[in-house]
């Protein structure tokens, strides 16, 4: 048996097959993951790397420092901010590159990351994330926020301060490999169908996993959707461009498309689905995982689960929430559980889809009430 030769640096190196890293390894191969897939699809692209250092999320800016030659090979900078705002306002300037002549590259992804508690960073940088969010990204850029907490100075969500303003998406991956899957199909709703926005993540626990992954770029199949129809003039940065046809952009057509794309991947999947199920549970990220714990701790293994009738739901886009797959879960079943931390999201939307859905096919006196 000959041992396969293994070094440090493969888990940046390896074009193909499986490394073995950490979570926020994963989180510093993924911008080079993607320049290649974006050169093997005939484009030249760059990216722009900035957050707060003060972040907790795992030492990813010494990471990314260690790994600044991989990188730079990749034309991806790394700059990180004084701040998590002038570090945003870094990054949305990125985005505009293609607005002026003698761009060098196609386009430039855009990452972020930062804090959610005790600064409470997101609330204020709220008017530079509203204009990014407005103005967009040029078509072939895309940006991305990646937010890590604090569990033992001040546990805080901030998924809800995204979806009060109806802002970017959301995915929640539940560990490394999840970093790596989501993080291909992440690219997609703001650049190649483009919806021209930014897409969230929040992984409090997947960038503290190892595992061994699979890092063939070209793995995950992008599949863009048939049922999404452009409007005039797409959906991306421009100039000159209103405040007013910015706004209807954003609560219009990038949505649809978010959820267009959604629908064409399985960014949301039925992990077991029995014929005769009655009771469903739905749930993301690292509730996920606890989930599949609990069912084990009980004795449950996907069969036994099935022959009860429980039907099992993970969400991978927390928000929007896409309502065909939930519509499709829900069907037929005498009661739904939804786990998730904090303050519930996902609940809330499921709700509003369900009880929409079922007022649509009431009799008329119901309809009333």
């Amino acid at each position: 048996m000959q041992l396969a030769q293994v070094t440090l640096d493969d888990k940046y190196n390896l074009q193909s097959g499986r490394v073995y890293l950490n979570g926020v390894q994963a989180l510093v191969r993924l911008p080079i993951m993607q320049v290649q897939r974006d050169a093997a699809a005939g484009l030249k692209t760059g990216g722009f790397i900035s957050g707060y250092r003060g972040s907790p999320l795992g030492a990813y800016d010494y990471a990314l420092w260690s790994a600044k030659r991989f990188l730079e090979r990749s034309r991806i900078k790394f700059q990180p901010g004084v701040n998590e705002d002038l570090a945003a306002t870094a990054i949305w300037g990125s985005q505009q590159v293609n607005l002026y002549e003698g761009a060098t590259v196609d386009g430039v992804f855009g990452i972020w990351y930062g804090k959610g508690p005790r600064r409470r960073p997101l609330d204020r940088r709220a008017e530079t994330r509203q204009r990014r969010r407005h103005v967009a990204a040029w078509r072939r850029a895309a940006a991305r926020r990646r937010r890590s907490r604090l569990p033992i100075l001040h546990p805080r969500p901030s998924e809800r301060a995204g979806a009060d303003r109806r802002d970017d998406p959301r995915d929640q991956p539940g560990d490394g490999a999840g970093i790596s899957r989501f993080r291909r199909h992440r690219s997609s709703p703001c650049r190649a169908i483009p919806a021209a926005g930014w897409v969230s993540r929040r992984s409090p626990s997947a960038v503290e996993s190892s595992a061994s992954v699979a890092v063939d770029p070209h793995r995950v199949e992008i599949v863009l959707p048939a049922d999404y129809e452009m409007p005039p003039g797409g959906l991306n940065i421009r100039w000159p461009d209103t405040a007013l046809e910015q706004e209807r952009r954003l609560h219009g057509p990038k949505m649809d498309a978010v959820l267009a794309f959604a629908r064409a991947n399985p960014l949301d999947r039925l992990v077991f689905d029995p014929p005769n199920a009655r009771f469903g549970i739905m749930a993301t990220g690292k509730a996920y995982l606890d989930v599949r714990q609990a069912l084990d701790d009980l004795g449950l293994d996907d069969a036994k689960a099935a022959r009860l009738g429980i039907r099992l739901y993970k969400v991978g886009l927390s928000w929007p929430l896409e309502p065909q797959g939930a519509k499709r879960f829900a069907a037929g079943l005498e009661e739904v559980l939804v786990v998730e931390e904090k303050r519930p999201l996902i609940e809330d939307q499921l709700v509003k889809l369900l009880y929409q859905s079922r007022r649509r096919t009431a009799p008329a006196h119901h309809r009333q009430a």
